[in-house]
């Protein structure tokens, strides 16, 4: 009896040692389970801030590259405007040079005949517009130049100043070309004059 009871008392105590462990068991995993269950919120809250980042530094790149493109834009609007000023400016020019003094039309017309001439003995056909072409003017400029060319009758039908005709070709410093050439020299001061210095080394 004595021996039973002593068992029962062992069984008992083993029993309460294993619910013991159990507990301690399940004490463990479950630490260890809200531990993980900490650390994932954790990792996904670091991603969520991450994320979160990565989209204000995107929103802030994409908010950069309008601010740019706008800049651009408007910057492409202001040599827009300032080019269509400048060129109803020469328009408006080209329709006085034919009113130049003779000295100045005369050293206009040798620059052009200075790019437009290739072998030296071309024919100028003058249009009449400029008092400049003449027989004294083009001796002149053969002895200079080292040239041999030749003066025809006016022809009051041509556009600009003159036409310049080789064995194969034929030129005009038509009233385009006299325009861009006189462009070419005085767009700087025009530019200058109108918009100011700052404006020159990009727009000129």
């Amino acid at each position: 009896m004595n021996e039973n009871k002593k068992l029962g008392s062992l069984l008992s105590k083993i029993e309460e040692q294993a619910a013991e462990e159990i507990q301690n068991i399940e004490n463990i995993l479950k630490e260890k389970k809200d531990q993980r269950r900490k650390e994932f919120e954790e990792k996904k809250r670091e991603f969520a801030e991450e994320e979160k980042k990565k989209h204000e530094r995107y929103g802030e790149l994409e908010k950069t590259k309008m601010i740019s493109s706008a800049r651009l834009q408007a910057r492409r609007d202001v040599l827009s405007g300032m080019r269509k000023v400048i060129e109803t400016v020469f328009d408006e020019a080209a329709k006085g040079l034919e009113k130049l003094p003779k000295k100045e039309a005369g050293a206009a017309a040798e620059k052009l005949l200075e790019k437009m001439v290739s072998t030296g003995e071309e024919t100028i056909i003058p249009s009449g517009k400029i008092d400049v072409f003449s027989k004294d003017f083009i001796n002149d400029l053969n002895r200079r130049r080292g040239w041999k060319l030749s003066l025809e009758r006016p022809d009051k039908n041509l556009d600009g100043w003159f036409m310049l005709q080789g064995a194969n070709y034929t030129v005009s410093a038509d009233s385009s070309a006299v325009k861009d050439y006189f462009k070419e020299r005085c767009e700087r001061r025009v530019v200058e004059r109108l918009f100011g210095k700052k404006h020159l080394k990009n727009d000129s």
